[in-house]
């Protein structure tokens, strides 16, 4: 398998466990450096996909900026757990920060699933216009 350049740093970090001591964070790194990750999102019609990643003693981290339409959403996994958010643009910081839903991982986290649930939120938005 041919690891872009860019992914170097999560690939060393991951050679450095076993798999089967994989968190949820992990895992998302894998779907992310074998790209299935942005597959899903453009699966669920997301676009201006955009990631980045941080991997440091400070703590892991894979942040998910991406358009459904006129809402803007910014999905962030943490090593225990995750948080996102779904905004219009203009908004300022605070109501952005004040926005963010966090949850911790369930046992059966699937990211799959995580975006599929995620874009059916999107669609029960009272703000969504779709034109």
């Amino acid at each position: 398998m041919k690891i872009k350049f860019k992914y170097r740093k999560i690939l060393k970090y991951l050679t450095s466990k076993e798999k089967n001591n994989y968190n949820n964070l992990d895992l998302i790194f894998q779907f992310f450096i074998d790209e299935q990750l942005t597959k899903i999102m453009n699966n669920c019609h997301f676009s201006k996909i955009e990631c980045f990643f941080q991997v440091s003693k400070k703590g892991n981290y894979l942040q998910t900026n991406f358009w459904y339409y006129n809402l803007v959403v910014t999905a962030e996994f943490h090593d225990f757990n995750y948080e996102y958010c779904i905004y219009l643009p203009g908004m300022t910081a605070y109501q952005v920060d004040e926005s963010f839903v966090n949850n911790n991982y369930a046992i059966d986290f699937d990211i799959e699933q995580f975006f599929n649930n995620l874009r059916l939120l999107l669609e029960n938005d009272n703000r969504l216009i779709k034109n």
